[in-house]
């Protein structure tokens, strides 16, 4: 269990770095996330071969499992990407962060059938309180504030989580029934499977040309580079699960949002052409107060669970 949630650490430690890069790729160099999420599940191929190392065909009813598991995260991706592209980074991720637990534990509640108590319900309503704090545009001026939620970027950023629970949920199951490196790149494959639904669409086709024609060589060594990096933490996350549970690593996430929050304070002042969000003291005292919240839900559940 320690060593599962060590190992859950580290990997959010590099999603905050990938996603600080996926913002800035988004804001320039790649501005289509259309174009971002499909070469991000083209990308997901290059996984298959773990599958050698430790070869095993699970069947044809869990292969599916696997492949819906790849494909569903995906579109959790896309769905981020695109809540990244009509938001700031320090307000989308910890709104994601802080629904996907909720909504697993509701699953597990409602579904699975687990047995409520205050803990999980105190823990729920701060969770919830959390991201929509930190989803609100707070403009603060003379002790006098006008709240303004962006509900675009919100509602992209609820499916996105939405679609993360049922991965997370998805996995929980696959990586009880079958060993870990085949189940992970059976589940690549449905990535790459689901990228290639992308080109079904004539206006995709087009954006993803398009795009690609536009692409630097540097802009591509960043993208090739931040996508290897988001592997690494990726396959980290799914060891993590495996050796522990999903919504045990899934709660641990706050710790992604508090090194999001740090990273983007120190780039947006010394290198604003990274990433550039604007911070007061009003803003900064908001998100640290979203961020305190969602922390206390993600401890409560981490203790329950």
């Amino acid at each position: 269990m320690i060593l599962g949630l060590s190992i859950a650490i580290l990997a959010y430690f590099i999603n905050a770095v990938t996603t600080i890069v996926d913002k800035y790729l988004l804001r320039g160099s790649v501005p289509s996330p259309i174009t971002y999420g499909f070469y991000v599940g083209i990308l997901s191929i290059f996984a298959f071969p773990l599958v050698f190392l430790q070869f095993e065909y699970p069947g044809f009813i869990l292969l599916l499992l696997d492949f819906l598991a790849g494909f569903v995260f995906l579109f959790s991706i896309l769905f981020m990407y695109l809540a990244l592209k009509k938001g700031e980074a320090s307000r989308v991720i910890p709104i994601i962060g802080g629904l996907a637990p909720s909504l697993i534990y509701l699953y597990e509640v409602v579904i699975a059938g687990n047995a409520v108590n205050t803990t999980q319900l105190t823990a729920l309503c701060f969770l919830v309180a959390g991201s929509v704090l930190i989803s609100m545009k707070i403009k603060h001026e003379k002790g006098r504030s006008e709240k303004k939620i962006s509900f675009e970027s919100l509602g992209l950023a609820f499916f996105s989580a939405f679609l993360l629970a049922v991965y997370f949920i998805l996995v929980d199951q696959i990586f009880a029934a079958q060993l870990f490196l085949p189940a992970f790149a059976w589940t690549r494959v449905g990535s790459f499977l689901g990228a290639l639904l992308f080109l079904c669409f004539q206006g995709n086709r087009e954006k993803i040309f398009t795009t690609t024609k536009k692409i630097k060589i540097k802009a591509t060594g960043i993208v090739v580079s931040n996508k290897i990096l988001g592997g690494i933490a990726f396959i980290l996350l799914n060891l993590a699960i495996a050796k522990s549970s999903g919504l045990l690593v899934n709660s641990l996430s706050g710790l992604q949002y508090a090194f999001l929050f740090l990273l983007v304070i120190v780039l947006s002042y010394k290198y604003p052409k990274i990433i550039k969000e604007r911070f007061n003291k009003f803003l900064i005292g908001q998100k640290s107060l979203a961020l305190f919240l969602i922390g206390i839900g993600l401890f409560l559940l981490f203790v329950v669970f």
